[in-house]
């Protein structure tokens, strides 16, 4: 898997990447851009590099017709939590402009497959999951409740 690269959600679950930093928690954002602007990780990476970052922060975006694009790789120190970046699997869904929760059904349906691959692969369990707002108060990113996301929608899933 290479930068920036894009997947449909079964062809990222087919070649799912092999993750070999220890994670301890995911934590799930938005791109306050418009969800239909048409922003992918090039861009959220140009805002990074704007704000010092080296490349983009997140390891993962969703695309808003749910398909999975590369960001960072998954096996380097993400760069979208201040002090809790270690072990910290980043992902971004495009959208979320100005605090609003505008999730298309094709992301939600691929940040649920992607979290419940995480949960089967014993790589992280369903506590694991966080709202960038849960680890920073400053914060509304994403725009909805992560734990609730993850225990009333998914949930069901995982057994």
């Amino acid at each position: 898997m290479t930068k920036f690269e894009i997947f449909t959600l079964e062809e990222f679950l087919k070649t799912f990447p092999t993750i070999r930093q220890k994670l301890t928690r995911c934590t799930i954002h938005v791109s306050d851009s418009p969800v239909n602007r048409g922003d992918k990780a090039e861009q959220i990476e140009l805002w990074h590099k704007q704000r010092g970052f080296k490349e983009i922060g997140y390891h993962l975006v969703i695309l808003p017709n749910g398909n999975v694009q590369i960001g960072r790789d998954i096996n380097k120190t993400g760069a979208h939590v201040k002090g809790f970046n270690t072990g910290n699997l980043g992902i971004c869904l495009i959208g979320g402009f100005k605090g609003k929760d505008e999730r298309t059904d094709e992301q939600k349906k691929t940040l649920s497959y992607l979290i419940v691959e995480l949960i089967d692969r014993k790589i992280l369990s369903q506590e694991h999951f966080f709202g960038h707002t849960d680890l920073d108060k400053r914060k509304t990113c994403p725009n909805f409740d992560v734990k609730k996301f993850v225990k009333e929608e998914i949930g069901n899933y995982i057994y």
